[in-house]
C-alpha cells in the first residue's frame, strides 16, 4: 500500500494534469515508509508527445529537500495521453536507472496520470480532478525493472484542515512534515487571528485513527484529546471532534476540566491530576465562593475553616461532601484504607474509585464540587501520624473522628481538647438501629471520654457494637445507607454550627445545646430502641427516628478535661488499644468482656450525674 497526502494530489492536478502529456516531477516522502508527502514539478524536463526525461536541476532540488527536510526520494510521477494508464517500456528503463542511482531504495514509485473521466477505479488507482492516478511500483530486477501495480490511498488531511479552519474561524491552514521526535511525521497547522495555533500530527492511518492535536496559545502548548467517533463520516470526523473540545467563542485559554468538555475549571496541573481532569480550552469558569454558598450563607456563614477529618468511610465521606458544599474550603483527611466494592452502597465513592486510596478518591470527588477546595490526603492510621498530629490541628477550626477505631477516637479527643480545637465524634450503634454524635468545646464541655462514661452509666445495655479482638476496632455493621446518612446529616449540622460565625442560626443551634449542657446526641432509627420506650412510651404518635440529648459532666480526675492536677499530655491520656487488648488477653476466656475491660482500665465506669433531654 502506498499513501499520498492529498496536498500532493492537488499539486499533481494543478501542475501535471493542467499541462499536455508528458509532464511530471519527483515524489518525496517519509523515510522507510510508503508515504508520499511532497511533489517537485520539473519545469525543465525534456518532454515530447510520447516521452518524459527529468532535468539535472530536478536532482539538485531533490537532494536539497533530502538534506534540509529529512525527506526521502520515492520516485517519479508523470502524465500519459488518455487511455495509456500503465508504464511504457521507456518508463521501466527509467525506473531501473533510478533504482541503480539510489541503491538505498528497495522500490521506486512510478505513478501515471491520465486525463479523462475516471470510471471503475481499481485498487491501485485514485480519482483526481480531471483524470486519475494509477500507482505502480518498480522493484529491482536485471536490466529492466519489475513494475507492478500497488494499492494506494489518499490521506485527506488538507481537505479536513480547510473545513476545520472555516468552522473554527481560522486564518489559514497548511500541510507539512515535521520531526516532533526521532521520526518525521505528517502535520497540519491552522493559524488564528489572535495568534493561537492548532497543530495536528497524523499517521498514514488517518482518518481511521485520530490525530494528536496540540494547541499553542501565547507560547503555551497543551495536547487536546479528541473524541474520535468512527460512526461519523470520515470527512466530518475532524470538524466534529474539534468542535467538541474547542468553544466557538474566542479568545481561548488553556485549562483543565472534565473529559470532552470546553469548561476550564482550573489552570493548576497538579489539582487537575488529582481531579482526573483533562486539558481543555475555553473561557475559564469562575465559580465564586459566595455564589456557591449564597443560598445558605445567611444561615451558616463560615469562618473559612480548616477541618481535620479522621475516617473517610460511610460517615466521613458524606460529611466531607456536605461540608464542602456548605462552604468549607480546606480539609485534611486521614484514612489508611482503600475503596472496596462494599463501600459503594453507603459512601459517595464511584465504581472507578474501587482499589484507590479513600483519601485520594475523596479528594477527586470534592474537587468536582469545588475546584478551589484544598484537600490534604493522609493515607495513614491516626496512630501512625504520631507526634505530627498537632501540626494538622494547629490551624484547624474543627476535628472530626468519623472512624470505627477507638484508639483513633481517644487520640483525637485528647489532642483536639488540649490544643483548643472543637471536635465531633459521630458513631453508629449495633445494627445501625441508632447512633450518636458527641461534640466537644475545650474548657466549655466534657470531653469525649467523659461523655462515653456518661452513656455507660445511663443504661446497662450497651448499644455500641462489639470490638474486633484482632484489631481493636468496632465491628463493622450491616446497615442501610439511609440510616447512616440520617446520623451523618445531624453531625454535619452540628459541625457547621461549630465553625459558623457567632450569632448566626447555625451557631445559635449549637450554642443552645452547649448552654443546656446537652452535647451528646443519641438517635434511634428503629422503633423501641434502647431506653427510648421509657421516655416516649406515653407520648402518642411515636415511632422510629427519635432522639435524646444527654448532658455529660466533666469528671475532676479526667486526664483530658479534668482538674489541672489530673490532666496528662495529649499522647498519654487514657488507655491505648494495645493496653485494652493486653487486659482482655489476661482474663479467663469466659470473662473476656470488652465492656468490663474498658470499665476497669479507664476507672470511670461508675460515674453518675447524667442528665438527659428528649427531643
Amino acid at each position: 500500500m502506498h499513501y499520498f497526502v492529498d496536498s500532493v494530489l492537488r499539486d499533481l492536478e494543478h501542475r501535471v494534469l493542467a499541462e499536455k502529456p508528458e509532464h511530471g516531477g519527483a515524489l518525496l516522502g517519509l523515510p522507510s515508509r510508503p508515504v508520499i508527502t511532497e511533489f517537485l514539478f520539473d519545469e525543465d524536463a525534456e518532454v515530447s508527445a510520447v516521452s518524459f526525461h527529468t532535468s539535472n536541476g530536478l536532482g539538485e532540488r531533490v537532494r536539497e529537500m533530502e538534506r534540509s527536510h529529512g525527506l526521502q526520494f520515492k520516485g517519479i510521477a508523470h502524465s500519459h495521453p488518455g487511455g495509456l494508464d500503465r508504464p511504457s517500456g521507456q518508463d521501466r528503463r527509467e525506473a531501473a536507472s533510478g533504482l541503480a542511482l539510489n541503491p538505498h531504495l528497495a522500490d521506486y514509485a512510478l505513478p501515471i496520470l491520465t486525463l479523462g473521466e475516471a470510471r471503475d477505479i481499481e485498487p491501485h488507482e485514485l480519482s483526481v480532478r480531471g483524470g486519475k492516478l494509477s500507482c505502480f511500483l518498480a522493484r529491482r530486477a536485471c536490466s529492466v525493472a519489475d513494475v507492478v501495480p500497488v494499492r494506494c490511498a489518499e490521506i485527506p488531511l488538507g481537505r479536513d484542515l480547510a473545513a476545520a479552519c472555516l468552522a473554527l474561524g481560522g486564518q489559514e491552514s497548511e500541510v507539512f512534515v515535521t520531526r516532533p521526535g526521532p521520526e518525521l511525521m505528517i502535520a497540519g497547522r491552522i493559524s488564528f487571528p489572535d495568534e493561537a495555533e492548532l497543530m495536528l500530527l497524523i499517521t498514514e492511518q488517518y482518518p481511521l485513527t485520530a490525530p494528536m492535536v496540540l494547541l499553542d496559545i501565547e507560547g503555551s502548548t497543551e495536547q487536546l484529546h479528541l473524541p474520535w467517533q468512527l460512526s461519523t463520516p470520515p470527512e466530518e470526523r475532524l470538524v466534529e471532534s474539534l468542535g467538541e473540545v474547542l468553544p466557538v467563542s474566542r479568545p481561548w485559554a488553556h485549562g483543565y476540566g472534565p473529559w470532552r468538555s470546553t469548561k476550564s475549571l482550573t489552570t493548576d496541573r497538579n489539582r487537575a491530576q488529582d481531579a482526573r481532569w483533562a486539558p481543555t480550552v475555553g473561557t475559564p469558569v469562575t465559580l465564586a465562593h459566595a455564589e456557591r454558598v449564597e443560598r445558605q450563607a445567611a444561615l451558616a456563614p463560615l469562618k473559612a475553616p480548616h477541618v481535620f477529618l479522621v475516617g473517610a468511610g460511610s460517615v466521613g465521606s458524606v460529611l466531607a461532601e456536605v461540608l464542602v458544599r456548605s462552604g468549607v474550603t480546606r480539609l485534611t483527611v486521614c484514612d489508611p484504607d482503600d475503596v472496596d466494592a462494599g463501600n459503594l452502597s453507603r459512601t459517595i465513592y464511584e465504581a472507578q474509585d474501587v482499589g484507590s486510596p479513600k483519601v485520594t478518591a475523596l479528594k477527586r470527588l470534592l474537587l468536582q464540587i469545588d475546584p478551589d477546595v484544598s484537600v490534604t490526603p493522609v493515607q495513614q492510621p491516626l496512630e501512625d501520624v504520631g507526634p505530627t498530629l498537632p501540626t494538622y490541628l494547629q490551624d484547624a477550626q474543627l476535628a472530626i473522628a468519623a472512624t470505627d477505631d477507638p484508639e483513633a477516637q481517644r487520640r483525637l479527643n485528647a489532642a483536639a481538647y488540649s490544643h483548643g480545637v472543637p471536635a465531633i465524634f459521630p458513631g453508629l450503634y449495633a445494627g445501625a438501629d441508632g447512633g450518636e454524635v458527641v461534640f466537644t468545646l475545650p474548657e466549655r464541655t466534657a470531653c469525649f471520654l467523659c461523655a462515653k462514661a456518661a452513656r455507660n452509666s445511663l443504661d446497662e445495655r450497651d448499644p455500641e457494637p462489639g470490638h474486633d479482638y484482632g484489631t481493636g476496632r468496632l465491628l463493622a455493621q450491616v446497615a442501610l445507607g439511609a440510616d447512616i446518612q440520617h446520623l451523618t446529616t445531624a453531625a454535619a449540622k452540628l459541625a457547621l454550627g461549630l465553625i459558623a460565625q457567632p450569632e448566626s442560626p447555625a451557631a445559635n443551634f449549637v450554642e443552645v445545646a452547649v448552654g443546656g449542657g446537652t452535647t451528646y446526641l443519641t438517635m434511634g432509627m428503629s422503633p423501641d430502641f434502647w431506653f427510648y420506650p421509657a421516655i416516649f412510651g406515653a407520648v402518642p404518635s411515636q415511632y422510629a427516628y427519635q432522639s435524646v440529648w444527654l448532658a455529660p459532666t466533666r469528671q475532676d480526675d479526667c486526664p483530658v478535661c479534668g482538674k489541672a492536677e489530673y490532666r496528662r499530655p495529649w499522647d498519654e491520656a487514657g488507655p491505648s488499644v494495645t493496653e485494652l487488648q493486653a487486659a482482655i488477653a489476661a482474663l479467663p476466656a469466659t470473662e473476656r468482656n470488652p465492656k468490663r475491660v474498658r470499665e476497669t482500665t479507664r476507672k470511670r465506669a461508675g460515674r453518675r450525674g447524667t442528665r438527659q433531654r428528649a427531643g
